[in-house]
């Protein structure tokens, strides 16, 4: 069985869920290839070793380095195929909305290329947009399953763009894969049949992590947030929480790995709050680090929050990796957050954007509130019955042979 994935850029190394599905198709015995919009940074890294998945790829965009040549050839690629009559409707159909995203299409269809297979898999909505519109061009061909995750269901500009496109797909013979209920609430809401949507949630692979019961917390208390520096990651309350705890005499090293656009104005506010010496930017960091990082842990902090722009997560892997390894988890009532983590049960919930809270829970599992063994166990549990990344690819491959 032929699947293509249709990706707007590959390899993406913030995306490895989607690079992990791949490989677990493959291990599946289904024929993976993969076209991608553009193709991202090469690194030697065994995941796209494995099956030589950049031989599997193909990129459609060919971006030309010289402004002035770009616009040339875009538009000589646009009258070359204004001789398909569904790109002429699609042309019509973008100029009303003053949306010249049409000119990538004729790129594909100057190339005289047909990709065929029994399945097409598009992660992100507006992805699965551009490939059904290849296939009413003619270029592609195979069912369509589109897999939502967040930005592309709950961000206002995403939404106000495409939301007319989503419903045109809702129309069509294809499958919604929202990664959560709360994802797949949100698709019933914008008319998407609920004999059309099932729910299909990213996951790791459970082998990879090894357990750890010990509930004797260190001193100073070890906290760890792995995350970008971005404004859905809400990393200044967690940071402004650490000034609590300083305040009430508990000693603590607060380690966040990662980068991101908000890097330097969360490197300015600890300064200004006194807490260099205790809160560390640790910026990129190789997984074999973050790893052994994880290990020494006490507390895993991640305090999402809803964006001014809308964006959300999905539920974020980075606490699936967490649970599984025995570290107690501390997040936010954001998104698909609480189908994971059962409050005070098998982790931490607090509302977003509330410092005062986490640092809250945080004096309290220090005080010995809570039976910090249960609640490992719980979310171990939770891990393997429910976020298993073998379980949830043979639950994928089941459906995809069910076409």
């Amino acid at each position: 069985m032929k699947v293509i994935y249709f990706l707007n850029e590959f390899p993406c190394y913030s995306e490895t869920f989607i690079i992990n599905q791949i490989n677990g198709l493959i291990e599946r015995g289904f024929n993976v290839q993969i076209i991608a919009l553009k193709i991202g940074e090469i690194k030697d890294i065994e995941i796209i070793k494995r099956y030589n998945l950049l031989s599997r790829t193909t990129c459609l965009r060919k971006i030309q380095k010289k402004h002035f040549l770009r616009h040339l050839n875009n538009l000589a690629n646009t009258l070359l195929a204004l001789k398909n009559a569904a790109f002429r409707r699609l042309v019509i159909q973008h100029l009303k909305k003053k949306d010249f995203s049409f000119i990538n299409y004729a790129f594909v269809i100057n190339e005289n290329r047909q990709y065929e297979a029994d399945v097409i898999i598009a992660h992100f909505g507006p992805n699965a947009v551009f490939a059904d519109n290849l296939v009413e061009i003619g270029c592609l061909s195979g069912k369509l399953y589109s897999i939502f995750h967040g930005y592309d269901i709950s961000q206002n500009n995403v939404l106000n763009k495409y939301i007319s496109e989503y419903q045109k797909l809702f129309n069509k013979d294809i499958i919604a894969l929202p990664i959560s209920n709360l994802w797949q609430e949100k698709l019933l809401t914008i008319g998407c049949p609920s004999e059309k949507i099932v729910v299909n949630r990213m996951g790791i692979d459970t082998d990879c992590f090894t357990f750890n019961p010990n509930v004797d917390l260190n001193e100073p208390l070890q906290l760890l947030t792995v995350a970008r520096h971005s404004e859905k990651k809400g990393l200044e309350f967690s940071i402004q929480a650490m000034k609590i705890l300083q305040n009430v005499g508990i000693n603590f090293q607060y380690n966040i790995i990662g980068t991101g656009p908000l890097f330097e104005q969360h490197q300015q506010l600890i300064n200004k709050l006194g807490l260099d010496k205790s809160i560390k930017l640790l910026g990129y960091q190789e997984p074999d680090t973050i790893n052994k990082y994880l290990e020494n842990t006490d507390i895993f902090i991640l305090p999402s929050v809803t964006a001014q722009s809308g964006d959300m997560e999905g539920i974020p892997v980075a606490l699936m990796e967490a649970m599984a390894k025995g570290v107690i988890c501390l997040s936010t009532l954001h998104s698909g957050i609480p189908e994971l983590i059962d409050n005070e049960q098998s982790g931490f919930l607090v509302p977003e954007r509330d410092f005062t809270s986490i640092a809250k829970v945080l004096t309290e599992i220090v005080s010995g509130k809570y039976n910090l063994e249960k609640i490992k166990e719980n979310a171990l549990k939770t891990i393997l019955e429910n976020y298993n990344q073998k379980h949830i690819y043979d639950q994928l491959a089941d459906l995809l042979r069910k076409k």
